[in-house]
């Protein structure tokens, strides 16, 4: 036997039989037919000599890699990106898969990749205005490359696109919030939101204002946080300096300060009042500031992720099935690489936090057209 690792020619050696009968053996998708106790024999041998088969070898030879590509450009150290992420994971690892990922500086070349064998197909993460970008998405047309976009919403024009899609339900946030304040007979409503535009943010104000058309009885203030100037680094989470950071803060406290200080009877007259963030970023500060101000006040967070019930006891969190939302575009380009139709999903997310009535919406998907 030859030095280093075992080959399948070591193994056959050893089992006196030819290279091709242990690799039939070996293999559990063959479909040539051998007598049991030879296929038991060659694989005993072979567990033995410590054999690893070669797994380039076997993709070149299925002519699948077995690997997809995640293209994202923000950093795995947010919560976001990495519960997506994990999701992406579990659903490939799952069916034999690995993840490559990809910074979106080279979004194009990884469609390259999948024409040149390497890799099997691409999954893209966006967020708020963050689309797929046009170079990708024309290569991808153009060679049909199995292709998942994950966050990046619908088509301006109501189409569905020739290729999958994974999105969260931003507007059932506002709508599962609205009824829990409803619940907890709520009559004036904050809402802090930042003074930018992004795809999300325009998706919870539409929805907002369509809710509360529908239940009269709950009056609404608005708190806009100036943090316009800051936005490049903060929506792109590239980590604000920490004059930056103690800005956003100053401007939380201030709009959310003055929002509660014009309330008709800051006092309290018995009328229930919430205090809801549009950005889960804002929740915490947000909570204090409430807790300093109108400590009877309900507290939610839109896409707030989890906040400890320890420290933030009341806080109401619209969450969004991060993970479930990368286990689907797993499996959704799991099922592109095998030829099947595209799918379009809209996950929800759920209503978390001590002293929630009920969830309102499950986490379960739905179709765009449904």
């Amino acid at each position: 036997m030859t030095r280093g690792r075992p080959t399948l020619k070591d193994v056959a050696a050893r089992a006196g039989v030819s290279i091709s009968t242990v690799s039939y053996a070996l293999n559990d998708s063959s479909t040539v037919t051998l007598a049991a106790e030879t296929r038991t024999r060659i694989r005993t041998l072979a567990r033995e000599m410590g054999y690893v088969p070669n797994s380039l070898a076997q993709a070149l030879q299925a002519r699948s890699s077995r690997t997809v590509a995640v293209v994202l450009d923000r950093p795995l150290t947010v919560p976001r990106y990495a519960g997506i992420v994990q999701g992406v994971v579990a659903g490939l690892t799952a069916h034999g898969y690995h993840l490559a990922l990809i910074p979106a500086v080279d979004e194009v070349s990884c469609t390259e990749e999948v024409r040149g064998g390497r890799l099997d197909g691409v999954i893209y993460i966006g967020h708020d205005d963050e689309e797929v970008p046009s170079a990708l998405l024309g290569a991808v047309e153009a060679d049909r490359i199995p292709f998942v976009a994950l966050d990046c919403g619908p088509r301006e024009d109501g189409e569905q696109p020739e290729h999958s899609t994974v999105d969260f339900s931003y507007e059932d946030g506002v709508r599962q919030m609205i009824e829990e304040f409803r619940r907890r007979e709520v009559r004036r409503l904050v809402y802090v939101h930042p003074d930018v535009s992004s795809r999300a943010e325009r998706q919870r104000e539409r929805a907002l204002m369509t809710v509360l058309g529908e239940h009269a009885g709950m009056q609404l203030s608005v708190a806009s946080v100036s943090v316009a100037d800051l936005m490049p680094a903060v929506m792109r989470h590239e980590g604000a300096p920490p004059e930056s950071e103690q800005a956003i803060d100053v401007a939380i406290d201030s709009a959310v300060g003055e929002a509660l200080d014009d309330l008709d009877d800051p006092d309290g007259d018995g009328e229930t009042v919430a205090v809801l963030s549009s950005w889960g970023t804002f929740v915490e500060r947000v909570c204090a500031q409430v807790r300093i101000r109108r400590p009877d006040a309900v507290v939610g967070g839109l896409a707030a992720g989890t906040l400890d019930p320890e420290l933030w006891e009341g806080v109401l969190n619209s969450v969004l099935p991060l993970h479930e939302a990368g286990e689907a575009a797993a499996r959704l380009v799991l099922a592109a690489i095998d030829g099947e139709p595209p799918e379009h999903l809209l996950l929800r997310p759920q209503l978390a936090g001590r002293g929630a009535g009920r969830p309102v919406l499950s986490a379960s998907p739905r179709r765009w057209d449904s």
